[in-house]
């Protein structure tokens, strides 16, 4: 019996595609494609800026997560300066970007989430003064780690936060501004995320407004 399921990985499709186009569109689906049902998820890129090590544990924690609720995503995770934004460009609507990462000194980003802030911030730069057109495709949310003795609390995270959106990113969730106690804010975010993840339908109504529904933020001031 022929199984229903084709691992695309394991294909080489480069000679069937004279346009590059088409052929990355295909090669998108590395993973699994179900003929009955169609792509059963997009790319999910996790991705931390972290200098103590926490907000990398809770990165790894989604990934596996989201591993074990076999959605047969296409699931990458790397350090916030790993990502390319030239590549980000190039992403599909559906492809989904989740940021987890922590605020060091007084709202700076952490060493391994520097360079991707600045190349953040020189194209919105560029967007601004009419020398860049192309803008970043996808989905994203984030998830900040500060501490409220800092009166930048979760700086870092807020303003790549912001960033994101100017640039062309579509936000799915609320920002979350977590405290040094973060597991509880982390588990039901992470929950949200998964269920958003997981969820077959099309449109993800129920579980996309259970998502932006989410308001978890320290006040700081309290």
């Amino acid at each position: 019996m022929v199984s229903e399921y084709v691992d695309m990985r394991r294909l080489d499709i480069t000679p069937i595609f004279s346009n590059w186009t088409a052929y990355r569109k295909l090669a998108r689906m590395a993973g699994y494609y179900n003929f009955n049902q169609g792509l059963l998820m997009p790319n999910i890129h996790i991705a931390y800026g972290s200098e103590s090590g926490n907000a990398h544990t809770l990165a790894e924690e989604l990934k596996d997560k989201l591993n074990n609720c076999h959605t047969n995503c296409q699931l990458n995770i790397s350090a916030l300066n790993a990502l390319s934004l030239s590549e980000m460009t190039g992403w599909q609507d559906d492809d989904m970007l989740l940021i987890v990462t922590s605020t060091t000194g007084n709202g700076e980003a952490p060493d391994n989430a520097s360079n991707f802030y600045d190349a953040l911030v020189q194209k919105r730069m560029q967007q601004r003064m009419k020398a860049d057109n192309t803008f970043i495709k996808g989905k994203y949310a984030v998830f900040g780690i500060g501490d409220i003795n800092y009166q930048n609390f979760c700086g870092f995270s807020k303003v790549i936060d912001g960033l994101l959106d100017k640039v062309g990113a579509t936000k799915i969730a609320n920002r979350v501004d977590a405290g040094v106690e973060y597991e509880e804010f982390f588990e039901i975010w992470s929950n949200a995320v998964l269920d958003y993840c997981s969820d077959p339908s099309s449109n993800k109504d129920n579980s996309a407004e259970a998502l932006q529904a989410l308001t978890l933020q320290v006040d700081p001031d309290e």
